[in-house]
């Protein structure tokens, strides 16, 4: 399956990244001529500086946003996007957010698993870890 991503911001970048990581073939289009969006790097005075991403034009504020995914970067979008002043909406499809950044009940204990990277063939190596008694 061949999946567009328009733009290629930092959300545009990563949502690309994460399709093809996926197996899909990604094209990704841009209107400017740089990468990256509102995170850039300007030259003053012959010094690079690092503007991360912090200029927001103010066509911005009254936009509606859709933020699909709510893992990590999803979720710091659209905190960001919403701490500017943009309507922001997160879709999900699992019942809870986050991404691998979640914490799981095993035996009755909650279990903060932070943000780990799962082999998820091994899901069950937490159980399978002898107890330190």
């Amino acid at each position: 399956m061949k999946v567009a991503a328009i733009g290629a911001g930092i959300s545009g970048l990563v949502a690309a990244y994460e399709l093809a990581k996926s197996g899909l073939e990604v094209e990704v289009y841009e209107k400017e001529d740089f990468l990256g969006g509102h995170a850039n790097i300007v030259t003053i005075d012959g010094v690079d500086i690092d503007l991360g991403f912090m200029v927001f034009n103010s066509v911005l504020v009254n936009m509606k946003v859709a933020v699909v995914g709510a893992r990590i970067s999803g979720l710091v979008s659209a905190y960001e996007l919403a701490k500017s002043g943009v309507n922001v909406v997160v879709y999900e499809k699992k019942d809870y957010v986050g991404g691998h950044a979640k914490i799981v009940a095993i035996d009755g204990v909650d279990i903060d698993l932070g943000f780990m990277v799962f082999n998820w063939h091994k899901i069950n190596l937490v159980e399978n870890t002898p107890s330190h008694t």
